[in-house]
C-alpha cells in the first residue's frame, strides 16, 4: 500500500481501564469509534471490579456497564464518553458505580 500520510495503526501499547463498584455486573461494553451503535469490544469485570481494554484506534467512544442476563443496570454515571487521540497511551479512572438493577 502506498499511503504516505497514513500508515498502519501503531501497536496497542496503552489501555482504557477503570473499576466497577456496587452490585455484580458482567462486562463493560465499548462502542465506537465515532458511532454509538457499533460495538467495538467487550471487557470482563474482574473479581476486584476492574476492567481493561487495549487502546482502541483514535476516535470517540462510549463505555457502558452490561449484565449478561439482560437485566437493566442503573449506574453512576450512566455512560462514559472517551476520546482517543494518536497520542493516547493510558486512560484510567473510567469508573462506574452500580446503583441497582431491574
Amino acid at each position: 500500500e502506498n499511503a504516505p500520510s497514513a500508515g498502519p495503526d501503531p501497536p496497542a501499547s496503552g489501555s482504557l481501564s477503570g473499576r466497577v463498584t456496587g452490585a455484580a455486573a458482567a462486562e463493560v461494553l465499548l462502542f465506537g469509534p465515532n458511532n454509538i451503535l457499533k460495538l467495538h469490544a467487550r471487557a470482563p469485570i474482574g473479581a476486584d471490579g476492574s476492567y481493561r481494554f487495549p487502546m482502541p484506534p483514535p476516535g470517540a467512544y462510549r463505555l457502558i456497564v452490561a449484565e449478561r442476563s439482560g437485566a437493566h443496570l442503573f449506574t453512576r454515571p450512566q455512560l462514559r464518553s472517551v476520546t482517543v487521540t494518536p497520542e493516547s497511551r493510558e486512560l484510567t479512572g473510567l469508573d462506574f458505580e452500580i446503583r441497582g438493577r431491574l
